[in-house]
């Protein structure tokens, strides 16, 4: 699709767009241009790539829900990345911290929505962005992620890397709403002050799967700090951090190498007919029964360097998360990927971290990659 195209369909913002092959990809720079992205991106019959610049993105037009949103009936694969700089239009050099680039739904409005129709099948991939302040009396005010799943729901795999979800409020999954038939990986991601009035006010996860030997979903190395009920929830929210449903058919879900603290009543809700492996997490306290639970810790202090006062989830030299995940197999999968929250290489003494940040990262990063 060329730019002159977009122009005759009214958009006024300058996108950058390139194209290789059957792929597109956009540079964006301002709040209409990324919205003016996401709204091409969804019907142009390619996958796409959307480079979003380093900066704070608002969105100041009344009377509307949600503040970035992607749509498709399509079945071409969707990735979002923060963190681009560059000259002009181009986007040709990547900060590694995902707070460099933030999408702010300022208290009113939620933050991105990138769903697809039944039985559309494109993978969905966000990566380093912080998603903040988002609200909503729904599911999803920070992010939601997929669509409705069940036997000819949404059949895209969903992959979130390197995401800072801070202080986003909705009925349930404040911070993060992801479902879908597929696969789902939520790595490398932190979770901070989200508020709900149900359930999950971090993190909620559906997936629907008749096969309850392959693992179809993976929660792991993030860290799940301070989430709470609101004031409204009444008695019935009893779990401030992640709630994991698998619509009763016993679907496997790995929760791994996580860190817990914190978080209002439970860290974890295993009672959504999902099959949950708890392998080498730090959690206070879970409703339900684990299918497996090896190597968990029980630390009401993870060890972080300045969690309230500076946000800073880094471990300090005596963290009892230092050197206590596990970095072996599971069911053929890598539980962990190459890097840390910061974008610093995973296992740099010999054994995983608990948590977001491997410790001693900050010795070697220059703060780009």
């Amino acid at each position: 699709m060329k730019l002159s195209f977009l122009l005759q369909l009214g958009f006024g913002s300058m996108l950058l767009v390139s194209h290789t092959g059957n792929a597109a990809t956009f540079c964006v720079n301002q709040t209409t241009e990324l919205q003016d992205a996401l709204a091409v991106a969804a019907g142009n019959g390619e996958d796409d790539v959307i480079r979003i610049k380093t900066g704070t993105y608002t969105y100041i037009i009344p009377f509307v829900q949600v503040m970035f949103t992607y749509d498709t009936q399509e079945d071409f694969d969707i990735t979002l990345q923060g963190g681009w700089s560059g000259s002009g239009e181009t986007c040709q050099r990547r900060m590694l911290s995902p707070t460099a680039t933030v999408l702010d739904g300022g208290g009113n409005k939620a933050v991105l929505w990138v769903t697809g129709a039944n039985s559309t099948s494109g993978d969905i991939t966000i990566e380093q962005l912080t998603i903040r302040g988002g609200a909503l009396s729904a599911e999803g005010a920070g992010m939601r992620l997929g669509g409705n799943y069940g036997s000819n729901g949404f059949d895209g795999s969903i992959v979130v890397e390197r995401v800072y979800f801070d202080g986003n409020q909705a009925t349930e999954g404040a911070g993060l709403y992801a479902s879908t038939n597929a696969g789902i990986r939520i790595r490398n991601s932190i979770f901070r002050a989200n508020q709900c009035e149900v359930n999950g006010c971090a993190a909620s996860i559906a997936i629907f799967s008749l096969d309850s030997s392959e693992v179809r979903a993976v929660f792991s190395n993030n860290t799940v700090f301070g989430n709470t009920c609101s004031d409204e929830a009444g008695a019935s929210c009893v779990t401030g951090g992640v709630i994991v449903d698998g619509l009763g058919l016993s679907p496997r879900t790995a929760l791994l190498n996580n860190a817990f603290a914190q978080n209002e009543g439970n860290d974890v809700d295993l009672t959504g007919g999902s099959a949950v492996d708890l392998w080498y997490n730090n959690i206070i306290e879970f409703a339900g029964t684990p299918a497996s639970s090896v190597g968990n810790l029980n630390f009401i202090n993870p060890g972080f360097v300045s969690p309230i006062l500076d946000d800073d989830f880094n471990l300090q030299a005596d963290s009892p998360m230092r050197n206590a995940g596990y970095d072996g197999f599971l069911v053929g999968l890598p539980p962990y990927s190459n890097s840390d929250y910061a974008g610093i290489a995973r296992v740099q003494e010999g054994r995983i971290d608990i948590g977001a940040h491997e410790f001693g990262e900050r010795i070697f990063s220059d703060g780009f990659e």
